[in-house]
């Protein structure tokens, strides 16, 4: 049996549930955690968990507009922004990269480079 040790780079990967959640919330968000090593197979319970998380931002910073005062519209112009700076636009991105995909009228082998050019990501900012 391997010898526990407190270094990150030589440390097993963590096999707890809340480790796999950090990896969950380190993979899916640019939420500040501390990242987690591990099986992100073995994560995807939590994915769910992430989302969630996300939601919950969003959902607060809405209703803390409308608290204040704001129309429906202007709360729903800073919860947004919110959810996408959460998540990195992940599924901004992902949806840019659908339409890529869709746009291109070539053989499949021809047809993904455009969804793989990171410099064109769908937030608009240099990854």
């Amino acid at each position: 049996m391997p010898e526990e040790t407190n270094n990150p780079e030589t440390a097993l990967p963590s096999r707890s549930r809340l480790g796999e959640l950090r990896l969950a919330i380190g993979f899916l968000t640019r939420l500040p955690v501390t990242a987690a090593r591990g099986d992100l197979a073995s994560a995807g319970w939590a994915f769910p968990v992430a989302g969630l998380l996300v939601g919950a931002i969003t959902s607060l910073i809405y209703w803390f507009a409308i608290w204040l005062g704001l129309t429906a519209l202007l709360a729903a112009a800073l919860a947004v922004p919110a959810g996408v700076l959460a998540t990195g636009a992940l599924h901004e991105d992902g949806l840019a990269d659908f339409a890529d995909g869709l746009g291109v009228r070539a053989a499949p082998a021809r047809s993904s480079p455009p969804c793989g050019r990171a410099a064109l990501a769908a937030s608009g900012f240099w990854p």
